[in-house]
């Protein structure tokens, strides 16, 4: 189970007439792609990030951050993909028009990152494009035994009839592990819990920046 923790530094002393605290907020990530470490099989980790407009700036900043901490998770020799999603559903990383994934090495790594940081909002959403997606992708590689994702999301499922991720979640079930992280303070949580719920995971929420002191980047 991936856990994401946000620290903050700052100088708690102000001078004079000062009215702006400088601080240093650092995201970190443990339990990405940690699965591998035990048991046979081999394993797959995908994240995906909701980049639908309703995410806006900070949001995807946000998610940004925290799929940046969860690649640095994922251990070398692990199968990885990254999607992006927003009303279609996007393989990110690698870069290819067919589902694929790749062994976790450092360029792999740094190169995830990069296309996470090319991330923008746009678009509607459609999470039920998402998971189907990651389950055709998981489904390239035949060796896996433990595929596990990480779903990074506002919540706001505006292009699908409650019906239709029903049947998504359905048809996926047994497939994967998800867990799922909800970007910002406004996020809606009830699509999230489903899916979470079908998928064997957990729903806990990540920080939103405007909520972070003014901070320089680590």
């Amino acid at each position: 189970m991936a856990e994401f923790s946000a620290s903050v530094y700052q100088n708690e002393f102000l001078p004079d007439g000062g009215t702006d605290v400088h601080a240093i907020v650092t995201v970190t990530a443990t339990g990405a792609g940690s699965a591998g470490q035990s048991g046979s099989g081999e394993a797959g980790e995908i994240i995906i990030v909701d980049t639908s407009g309703s995410m806006g700036a900070d949001g995807i900043r946000a998610a940004q951050t925290a799929a940046a901490a969860a690649i640095d998770q994922i251990l070398d020799g692990v199968w990885f993909a990254v999607i992006s999603g927003n009303d279609r559903a996007q393989l990110a990383f690698p870069a290819s028009a067919e589902p694929v994934m790749v062994r976790m090495e450092p360029n792999a790594r740094a190169a995830a990152k990069d296309a996470v940081s090319r991330f923008y909002a746009d678009g509607g959403t459609a999470m039920g494009t998402w998971l189907r997606l990651a389950a055709r992708v998981f489904a390239t590689v035949p060796t896996l035994s433990q595929k596990h994702a990480i779903l990074l999301t506002d919540g706001e499922n505006q292009h699908e009839t409650p019906e239709q991720l029903t049947a998504t979640i359905e048809a996926v079930t047994g497939q994967f592990q998800c867990d799922c992280r909800g970007v910002g303070d406004r996020w809606q949580v009830a699509e999230v819990r489903r899916i979470a719920t079908a998928l064997l995971g957990t729903v806990d929420i990540i920080p939103a920046r405007t909520r972070w002191p003014r901070c320089s980047r680590r």
